[in-house]
């Protein structure tokens, strides 16, 4: 939901997702002429403090120190100041993360100003002008075509540090080949039963009990519950799934299964998501013999024939043979994250551990930020049950003419071409034929005119890094190529998407989704794009690719090419690693080793309009992901409900990070100053209104002012 006030001095805007409200300040009248920047130093009528109906006119100038936010849920009439130590919110933007799905909330918004201070109390601060008043409604996933549930997505926070700290262990971990210690509070291993049933709950944020509750909605004889799983070893999850099968429902499972073979070696060695499934699988007991047999017999179709990964994560729930509900998104059926954990045994660098992490497959709901995605529609939920159907069959990926899951899959759902329709929802498997699809989502991102929001848990794709290089209002630069070629008769381009070969020499010239060959995006200048992503690349690692792709004669382009376009405002996941004022050591959950921080894979195009663009799903925005992995991904059109809970999850996560980021630069040293250090003086609104600052263009993009 959506609202707008103002008092005739300030207005704000608010966007409430379902566990997250954004709320956007901005000056109606400000005196914007930098550097001498003004926005409040004028005489106005001042509220005492204490008393609302009483004001004297103040004759002397007023700095406005930043904003007094107070909360109000309506139903339970609890009243809830957002300011910490009651010092003023010095952002134009502000996030509340305290609020829950489908409640009314009454945000007041008051300017502060530096009150009378005295050697004994201190600096003290206090309200003044006219309150900017407004209600917002949070979203509620219960109900609706679409449930859309996050987990908490920070272990690596304040907040758990400070709720399960005293469980805090330090382990030696193998971390992509390097040995390094890590403080980690593993919820799995707090002694205390109640205390672990706690964090695990508070790192789920009802991710978990979201799941577990589409699950139990098969009660019996007459529901099917089919799923396609790429890592299957959520203890929870496996026995609400065997507690199904004991109630008589059809559970079939379909999960990645891949084999390697050692040459002079007669047995087949498993990944670690094959071992770790059919460890877990094995683990699960049963109160009957026949559900126990079933279980093990009838219930799991392995798939072993798939180009790559079957890195699926749906499940799609049928009555009677009829499909109606689908469970989808980025969450793994697992704690949260990859083994790679040393195997060796390690001493503990701290007395407070005495044992070893033990070797670990994980990746989804406890630890890095994911998502899960109810659609409750009888037309996707039949397009996910075909799809599982093709599945069920382990036919191969592609390459076999006419038998395999790329022909099948755009036999179903051609590559889309343009911008969808609105509102409309279009479901896009993998494996394709080319990575047209790839380049599709490129352009939308290229096409955004407000803002673009992006997760990424690896590397950047080559179409997307290339439209991140330019700055918006630029031309695209794979036009500049296309400008001295000439025009592609419609023929051509049906070739191009259908033959991998002939795209891949041809990409730089055409425009595979529009079939123009000279097109501008309509990106404005002041579009923002919010980049959010798990870790940043290694400077090493990107001069090599530079000079592998200069060796063949190609581009490249990666972080270290768009970093410092202006447009591009990037985050990367951290932690604050060592205590500083007012803030204590993080730690994270030693689930992951490998994808710490964002594993989530979800774009956002023009959000805060009314036609925004949504595309999530398991698939991450690559080529194999695209050409050889068996993925699912949504695109929804012009539903602002679901790219509002998208939007405000993003900023949530986004800005959690942006400090820690902020504060593991090299510069900084560790000691970065603290969000709650605020300046006496007005100049903490200066980047907000000078043009070539990006919270220029946040304000304007959160505010809807210019």
């Amino acid at each position: 939901m959506r609202a707008k006030s103002d008092n005739g001095d300030i207005s704000v805007n608010a966007i409430a997702g379902s566990q997250v409200v954004i709320l956007g300040m901005d000056f109606i009248h400000p005196v914007t002429s930098l550097p001498e920047l003004s926005l409040s130093m004028m005489a106005l009528s001042v509220k005492e403090p204490g008393n609302e109906n009483t004001s004297t006119s103040s004759t002397h100038h007023v700095q406005c120190l930043g904003f007094f936010i107070e909360r109000r849920d309506v139903a339970a009439n609890e009243v809830v100041s957002l300011n910490y130590g009651g010092k003023p919110i010095q952002k134009l933007m502000w996030g509340d993360y305290g609020v829950m799905p489908g409640r009314d909330y009454v945000y007041t918004i008051y300017r502060m100003m530096e009150a009378d201070s005295s050697p004994t109390s201190g600096m003290t601060f206090s309200t003044y002008g006219e309150a900017c008043i407004l209600k917002v409604r949070t979203e509620d996933p219960s109900y609706g075509i679409h449930g859309v549930f996050f987990n908490r997505g920070c272990a690596g926070s304040q907040a758990y540090a400070t709720k399960f700290g005293e469980f805090r262990k330090f382990h030696r971990v193998d971390h992509d080949g390097h040995l390094e210690w890590k403080s980690i509070i593993n919820p799995r291993e707090i002694p205390v039963p109640q205390k672990s049933k706690e964090a695990l709950a508070w790192l789920s944020r009802g991710l978990e009990e979201a799941l577990l509750g589409f699950l139990s909605k098969a009660t019996g004889k007459g529901y099917q519950i089919r799923a396609a799983v790429y890592e299957f070893t959520h203890k929870e999850t496996l026995q609400a799934m065997a507690d199904a099968v004991e109630r008589g429902v059809d559970v079939k499972i379909i999960r990645h299964c891949k084999y390697t073979h050692h040459s002079g070696e007669d047995t087949l060695i498993p990944d670690d998501a094959t071992r770790s499934a059919e460890e877990a699988i094995a683990k699960v007991a049963f109160h009957s013999l026949e559900s126990a047999q079933k279980w093990q017999d009838q219930t799991f179709i392995e798939r072993r024939h798939s180009s790559a990964l079957m890195h699926n994560k749906f499940i799609v729930l049928t009555m009677n043979g009829h499909p109606f509900e689908v469970w989808t998104g980025s969450v793994n059926f697992t704690d949260s994250g990859k083994k790679l954990f040393a195997a060796q045994e390690f001493k503990p660098i701290s007395p407070l551990s005495n044992d070893i992490l033990s070797p670990l497959v994980n990746k989804g709901i406890y630890g890095q930020s994911n998502t899960g995605h109810i659609v409750r529609d009888h037309d996707v939920a039949q397009r996910y049950m075909d799809y599982w159907e093709m599945l069920s069959t382990d036919r191969p990926g592609r390459g076999h003419m006419g038998d395999s899951m790329d022909d099948y899959i755009e036999q179903q759902q051609p590559d889309l071409v343009g911008q969808a329709g609105s509102p409309s929802m279009h479901v896009i498997f993998s494996p394709r034929k080319s990575s047209t699809m790839l380049h599709w989502y490129a352009d939308r991102m290229n096409e955004a005119v407000h803002s673009v929001h992006f997760t990424e848990a690896f590397s950047i794709s080559q179409p997307i890094a290339e439209v991140l290089k330019a700055d918006p209002g630029e031309a695209d630069p794979r036009t500049e190529f296309w400008r001295s070629k000439p025009t592609v008769k419609s023929s051509t381009e049906e070739v191009i998407r259908r033959s991998p070969r002939i795209a891949k020499q041809n990409r730089v010239r055409f425009n595979l989704s529009s079939g123009s060959s000279i097109r501008r995006g309509k990106t404005t200048e002041t579009c923002l794009r919010y980049l959010l992503l798990d870790s940043k690349p290694s400077k090493f690692q990107s001069d090599k690719s530079h000079n592998r792709a200069a060796m063949k004669g190609g581009d490249y382009a990666d972080y270290y090419d768009f970093k410092s376009v202006k447009s591009n405002r990037i985050s990367f996941g951290a932690t604050i690693q060592k205590a500083i004022i007012g803030r204590v050591q993080e730690s994270l959950t030693g689930l992951t080793n490998w994808v710490d921080f964002i594993h989530t894979k979800y774009m956002i195009i023009d959000a805060l309009t009314e036609n925004p663009t949504i595309i999530t799903g398991s698939a991450n925005f690559s080529e194999a992901s695209t050409t050889r992995n068996d993925e699912n991904m949504l695109i929804i059109q012009g539903d602002t409900s679901v790219a509002d809970i998208y939007f405000t999850e993003f900023m949530r996560l986004f800005e959690n990070y942006f400090f820690r980021d902020q504060c593991s630069y090299p510069k900084s040293k560790g000691n970065c100053s603290s969000e709650d250090d605020i300046v006496l003086n007005e100049s903490w609104l200066h980047p907000y209104y000078d043009p070539s600052n990006q919270l220029f263009r946040e304000r304007v993009l959160l505010g809807s002012r210019t």
